[in-house]
C-alpha cells in the first residue's frame, strides 16, 4: 500500500520535526487508517482533525511500558506525518501529534495498537486561555494572539543595562511612554533616582508595573507602557540577592574605607590597605572588585552569630601569581578552641579547603585552582540538622563531607584573612556573600551561571510572538545602555505552520470574557471566525489556516481542481433539495461595548488573610515557628465585575499599586478591632498586580512578624460596559409566504457594529430564502485517478465541479469547494476518499459602506 506514516520519535518539542530517523516510518506495521480534516458542509470552523492508525502489535512495539523498540519515547505529543506516495509524487494528507497510544490486548485473537493523532485544531481545543486586553484589534491579528498563547510562543524582550546611577532628567521610553529619572518627583511618569543604580532600577520597575511605590518612588500618576512588563534581569546580583543573603559586599566601592553590605543586616565593614577599583569578576557588569597584596590587606566585617547555624559563604577570587603556601579567602574567629574557628582557605597547590580549628576538613584537591588564571566562583556551605559540608568550584560540587557546627560566640569576621592576621590573600576577591542557610546545588549553579549578565531590566511583551517585535524603547542616558532599538525574540507559532488572512472585521475588544476556568484557545478561535464569518481549519499539509470574510466572495472566480460531467456514475454524491435549508427570517446579533468613567472593577468581601513572617510549621516537630525572611505571601484572584448589578464585566486603565484605606485596609485581626496597619510607617504590605482581560491576580506579600488581615479589597479603573444584546433582523416576505417562518439565528460573539450585523443579514436572507439543491458530499471508492486528476491532490479549499446522472444534471456542472476531507484506508490497498462540500457564493456582496449607503463590490474584485 502506498500510505507511508512516520512518526519522530526523538521529538523533545524544541525543534523542527524530523521525520528521516532510522525507527521513524511504521508503514510496514499499518493495518487500518482513517483521518478527518477540516470542516463539514456550512460549517466555518473545522472540527478536530483526527488520524486513527491501527497497527500491528505482535511484538509489543506500540506498547508504550515495553521499550525494547522505542525506549521512553512512544509518548503523546510526538510529530506524526501521513502521505501517499504514487510514482514520484507525494501527497501529504495528515500532519499533527499523537494524542494517544492504546494497546488492544488480544482482540480477536488479533495483537494490535491504535494510534490516535490530532491536528492544531486538537492543540487549541486542549489549550485553556487567558489573554490581555486587546482594543481595536483585526481578527487576524487576534487569531494570531490566541494561537500564540496555547502554543507558548517565545514572546518579545529587551534590556536595559544599568551601568551606572542614572542623572537627573535623563529618559527612558518604553513602547511610547517616557520616564524622567528626578531627584524629585514632581510630574506624571517622574522617577525617583535612588541613593545607587539598584534602588533606581527598583524605582523604574515599580513605575512600569504599577507596584508599590506611587507617589513616593515614583509620580501617582505614573502610566504604565502598553503590552510591556519588566523583571530584573538574571545578573549575579539579583540572583544573590533573591536567594537572601544576611551579608553582600560587593567591594565595587572606587573610594573610602566602607565596604558597603547590600545584605539584609546592612553590616558594612570596613577596608585595611585594599586596592579599590580593580577590574571585577563579572564580564558585563562594571562593580568592580578589590585587590589584596598578600601581606597585611584584608577586610573587617561586623560580627556574625554562626553558633550552631546553616551557613554558606561564596565569593568571586582571583588569585594572584607566586601564591602564599595558605591564604584566607574568609575568616571567622572566636578562639583558638576546636570549632571556634572557621577559615575558608586557598593553598599554594591549587586546593581549597574549608576548615574548623581542631582538624575537622573538607577539602577540594589540588589543582583545583590555578594561580594568575583568572576568575574562580567558590561556595561553601553547611547544614546544621545534617552535618553535610559541601564545596563548589564554578558551579560543580567538589568536596563533600560531614562536620559539626561552629561553636564559637560573638566572632571576628574578616575577609582576605585570618584574625589575629594569619594568611593574608594575594589577588582580588569580589561579590562576597554570606547566607544563613545552606545554598542548594540549583542556586549555586544559577549564581554562576549568571557571572555574564548584565545588572538591570528585562522588558517582555505581554503579547506573545513576533507581534513584540515591533515595540521600541530607547533611553538618552549615559549610565544606562538599550540592548535595541525594538524588542526582539518574539516568534509566531506554529513555526511555517499557519496562514492568517487579513480580517475584514475589526474588535473594539476582545479577551475580557476569556477565561482560563471556562474557555479553551479552540473557543476563542471559534468566536474569531464566527465574528469574522470567515474560514478556520487545518489543510493536509498541517497548516493552520484563516480565511477571512471577503474569502468566500472570491471563491467563484477559482478553477476547478476537477470536473466530472454529469454522465459519470463513479462519483457517490450526496445532496438533496430541503426545505430544512430554508432560512427566511435571519436574525444576526451582536453585542454593543464602550467603556464608563473610573470606578470599582473588581472587589472581594470577605478578608483576606496574609501570613507574615513567623508562622506555623507542622512538619518539623521539634520546631514551632518558621521564619520568612521575605515575610508571607497570598495571592487572591479577582474577576472584574460591576459592582452594582454582579454581572461580569471589563476593564482597562487600572490604578495601580490599590491605594490604602481607598482600595483596601489592614488590622491584625480579623474583625478589625485590633492594631491598624493600612497606614503604618514603615510599610508591612505590599501589592503587585498582574492583570488579565477578564480580572486580575492580586499578590499581597506581609513582612511583619505576625498575619494581617486584609478587608475591603477592591481595584479600580475604567469600565467596559457590555450592553444588552442587539440583532438585525431581516426577512423575505414572498418565502414566509411559501414556507412558513424558517428562523436562523447567527451570533457574533465578538462584534459590536449594527452596520456588519445588517449586512450579513442581508446576505444569509439572499443565499437561504430560497429552496435549491445542494451537495453536502462526494465519496470515492478505490480510484487513483478521476477525470485524469489524483483524488490525492485535492485540498480543503479547492474548488471542484462534480456531477452525476441522478443528483444534479446540469449544464454547466456547479463549483463546490472542498471544507473537509475524510480518508479511510485497510491493508490491501482498499481506500476511500470523502470531500464535505459547499455551494460556491453566486451573491455579489461585498464591505457595507457607510457613507454612501452601499456595498463596495470593489473590495472583492466583483
Amino acid at each position: 500500500m502506498p500510505l507511508r506514516i512516520f512518526i519522530d520519535f526523538d521529538y523533545d518539542g524544541t525543534l523542527a520535526p524530523n521525520f528521516t530517523g532510522p525507527n521513524a516510518d511504521i508503514s510496514q506495521w499499518v493495518q487500518e487508517a482513517s483521518i478527518q480534516l477540516g470542516a463539514e458542509s456550512g460549517d466555518l470552523a473545522a472540527r478536530v482533525g483526527v488520524c486513527e492508525i491501527t497497527v500491528n502489535n505482535a511484538d509489543r512495539r506500540f506498547s508504550p511500558a515495553i521499550t525494547d523498540y522505542y525506549p521512553g519515547k512512544l509518548r503523546p505529543g510526538k510529530p506524526i506525518k501521513v502521505e501517499w506516495i504514487e510514482g514520484m509524487s507525494a501527497y501529504p494528507l495528515f500532519r499533527g501529534f499523537l494524542q494517544a497510544i492504546t494497546p488492544l490486548p488480544d482482540r480477536y485473537g488479533e495483537r494490535r495498537s491504535v494510534l490516535r493523532c490530532i491536528d492544531w485544531i486538537g492543540v487549541l481545543a486542549a489549550a485553556q486561555l487567558e489573554l490581555p486586553l486587546r482594543e481595536a484589534v483585526r481578527s487576524d491579528q487576534l487569531l494570531r494572539d490566541v494561537v500564540n498563547y496555547a502554543l507558548n510562543a517565545p514572546a518579545a524582550s529587551g534590556r536595559f543595562d544599568f551601568n551606572g546611577n542614572p542623572g537627573n532628567n535623563d529618559t527612558v521610553t518604553i513602547n511610547g511612554t517616557t520616564y524622567t529619572f528626578k531627584t524629585a518627583i514632581s510630574l506624571p511618569n517622574d522617577v525617583l533616582i535612588g541613593a545607587d543604580r539598584y534602588l533606581t532600577a527598583d524605582h523604574l520597575l515599580a513605575a512600569i508595573n504599577g507596584w508599590d511605590g506611587a507617589g513616593t518612588t515614583y509620580h501617582l500618576s505614573t502610566t504604565r507602557p502598553a503590552f510591556i512588563r519588566a523583571a530584573y534581569t538574571d545578573s549575579t546580583f539579583r540572583a544573590v540577592i533573591d536567594d537572601d543573603p544576611v551579608r553582600y559586599y560587593r567591594m565595587g566601592e572606587s573610594g573610602g574605607s566602607t565596604a558597603t553590605d547590600l545584605g539584609s543586616n546592612a553590616a558594612h565593614g570596613t577596608y585595611s590597605g585594599v586596592t579599590l577599583g580593580v577590574s571585577g569578576a563579572l564580564t558585563n557588569d562594571p562593580d568592580s572588585a578589590v585587590s589584596l597584596d598578600g601581606v597585611d590587606d584584608y577586610v573587617t566585617l561586623p560580627t556574625l552569630d554562626l553558633k550552631h547555624r546553616s551557613f554558606s559563604i561564596e565569593a568571586w577570587i582571583k588569585p594572584s601569581s607566586s601564591p602564599p603556601a595558605q591564604q584566607a579567602i574568609f575568616g571567622c574567629f572566636s578562639a583558638l578552641t576546636t570549632r571556634q574557628e572557621l577559615d575558608l582557605f586557598v593553598y599554594s597547590d591549587g586546593s581549597v579547603q574549608l576548615s574548623f580549628y581542631g582538624g575537622e576538613v573538607v577539602t577540594a584537591a589540588a589543582g583545583t585552582v590555578l594561580f594568575g588564571a583568572g576568575w574562580y566562583h567558590l561556595v561553601a556551605t553547611h547544614d546544621a540538622s545534617t552535618g553535610e559540608t559541601n564545596l563548589y568550584v564554578n558551579g560543580a560540587l567538589s568536596a563533600s563531607d560531614m562536620l559539626g557546627d561552629f561553636e564559637g560566640d560573638n566572632p571576628t569576621l574578616s575577609i582576605g584573612v585570618t584574625l589575629p592576621v594569619f594568611g593574608p590573600f594575594k589577588g582580588a576577591i569580589d561579590d562576597l556573600a554570606l547566607y544563613l542557610r545552606a545554598l542548594d546545588a540549583t542556586e549555586i549553579a544559577a549564581h554562576f551561571a549568571s557571572f555574564s549578565a548584565p545588572f538591570g531590566l528585562t522588558l517582555t511583551s505581554t503579547l506573545k510572538g513576533s507581534i513584540g517585535n515591533s515595540f521600541t524603547f530607547s533611553d538618552s542616558s549615559t549610565a544606562i545602555s538599550s540592548s535595541g532599538v525594538n524588542l526582539s525574540g518574539g516568534v509566531d507559532l506554529p513555526v511555517s505552520q499557519s496562514s492568517y488572512q487579513t480580517g475584514t472585521q475589526t474588535f473594539d475588544f476582545a479577551g475580557d470574557e476569556w477565561t482560563a476556568q471556562r474557555t479553551t484557545a479552540l473557543d476563542a478561535a471559534r468566536e474569531i471566525a464566527y465574528s469574522e464569518f470567515g474560514r478556520l481549519y487545518v489543510n493536509r499539509g498541517g497548516t493552520l489556516t484563516f480565511e477571512s470574510g471577503e474569502a468566500k466572495f472570491k471563491d467563484g472566480i477559482l478553477t476547478p481542481a476537477l470536473t466530472v460531467g454529469a454522465a459519470n456514475e463513479i462519483v457517490e454524491l450526496v445532496g438533496a433539495e430541503s426545505d430544512s435549508d430554508i432560512h427566511n427570517s435571519v436574525r444576526v446579533e451582536f453585542t454593543p461595548r464602550s467603556t464608563s468613567s473610573t470606578g470599582v472593577v473588581a472587589r472581594i468581601n470577605a478578608s483576606v488573610k496574609v501570613p507574615g513572617k513567623w508562622g506555623a510549621l507542622n512538619s518539623d516537630p521539634n520546631l514551632n515557628i518558621i521564619v520568612r525572611p521575605d515575610g508571607g505571601q497570598t495571592v487572591v484572584s479577582l474577576p472584574f465585575t460591576d459592582p452594582d448589578t454582579g454581572q461580569p464585566i471589563g476593564a482597562k486603565d487600572l490604578i495601580l499599586p490599590p491605594e490604602p484605606v481607598t482600595d483596601w485596609t489592614a488590622n491584625e485581626r480579623n474583625d478589625g478591632l485590633g492594631v491598624e496597619y493600612t497606614t503604618y510607617t514603615p510599610p508591612q504590605l505590599f501589592f503587585t498586580v498582574a492583570q488579565k482581560a477578564s480580572g486580575v491576580d492580586v499578590y499581597i506579600r506581609n513582612i511583619a512578624l505576625g498575619p494581617l488581615y486584609i478587608r475591603k479589597l477592591q481595584i479600580r479603573g475604567t469600565r467596559i460596559t457590555r450592553y444588552d444584546r442587539q440583532a438585525a433582523v431581516r426577512e423575505d416576505v414572498a418565502s414566509i409566504t411559501r414556507y412558513g417562518r424558517r428562523i436562523r439565528t447567527v451570533t457574533l460573539p465578538l462584534l459590536s457594529d449594527a452596520n456588519t450585523a445588517a449586512a450579513l443579514a442581508e446576505y444569509l436572507i439572499g443565499r437561504y430564502a430560497g429552496s435549491t439543491y445542494r451537495v453536502r458530499s462526494a465519496t470515492i471508492r478505490n480510484l487513483h485517478t478521476l477525470a485524469g486528476v489524483n483524488v490525492f491532490s485535492i485540498e480543503i479549499g479547492s474548488a471542484v465541479a462534480l456531477s452525476e446522472y441522478q443528483t444534479t444534471f446540469s449544464n454547466p456542472v456547479p463549483k463546490l469547494r472542498v471544507s473537509g476531507i475524510d480518508y479511510h484506508f485497510k491493508v490491501g490497498g482498499e481506500f476511500s476518499v470523502r470531500w464535505h462540500l459547499e455551494a460556491i457564493d453566486d451573491i455579489n456582496y461585498g464591505v457595507y459602506d457607510a457613507s454612501a449607503s452601499q456595498y463596495d463590490l470593489s473590495q472583492y474584485g466583483v
